[in-house]
């Protein structure tokens, strides 16, 4: 569906941006807008920004960790075939150091937690299925759901080892980190690997024009 409403909306926009309502695209940089990346992006039809996801601390405390899941490609100016949760694509595509990509999915931990008992009964019904019945997607919401599961229940902590660096430094730092995981699925699908930089571990200082959407 995404990919046919994409394809609609290319025949009145030169660019179209693909996204969950949870999802904010931003420069990484204050000074340019996200067109002018864009536009400078004109030899690659599809563009992909760097993924963080906001990692709640406490009720009221915030950070951005790099997010290889979401770290997708999100801006067009041609039709494509998007992959299963549009986290890949059936074309090529490469990640732009000057965008990065926020998931916000939910508030606190408190919030974090109660979706995940809720959802905790469908997804037992999926885990019980016959592995045989199994679909692609069916294992792909299995996976899905333990990783909610985890991060409910895993407490953030902050270390003394850890250093948030400014938005536009940690996305540079990532992209290699991108590249390198990049992967073709049966010659066609191009997505990253998430698995491949699961230990990679880099966090960005909380943009002040986040902090002011989020208070």
């Amino acid at each position: 569906m995404l990919t046919d409403i994409c394809a609609v909306l290319l025949n009145a926009h030169d660019w179209v941006l693909c996204g969950d309502v949870d999802e904010i695209v931003l420069p990484t940089q204050t000074d340019q807008t996200l067109l002018q990346i864009l536009e400078n992006q004109k030899s690659q039809s599809v563009v992909g920004a760097v993924g963080f996801e906001v990692e709640p601390l406490t009720d009221d405390r915030l950070q951005l960790r790099f997010s290889a899941r979401y770290s997708k490609p999100f801006a067009l100016s041609e039709p494509i075939t998007f992959s299963l949760g549009a986290h890949g694509a059936f074309h090529t595509w490469a990640h732009a150091p000057g965008l990065a990509l926020i998931h916000y999915p939910l508030a606190n931990r408190a919030s974090m937690k109660h979706r995940s008992d809720a959802l905790e009964a469908d997804f037992e019904t999926l885990r019980n299925a016959p592995v045989q019945d199994r679909s692609f997607r069916h294992i792909a919401l299995i996976k899905w759901g333990d990783v909610q599961r985890r991060k409910a229940n895993v407490t953030a902590e902050v270390h003394d080892s850890d250093n948030p660096v400014p938005l536009r430094e940690a996305a540079l730092q990532a992209v290699p980190h991108l590249t390198s995981s990049m992967r073709v699925v049966e010659g066609k699908e191009y997505r990253v690997a998430p698995r491949r930089l699961r230990n990679i571990s880099i966090l960005a200082e909380m943009d002040d024009r986040l902090t002011k959407l989020f208070s």
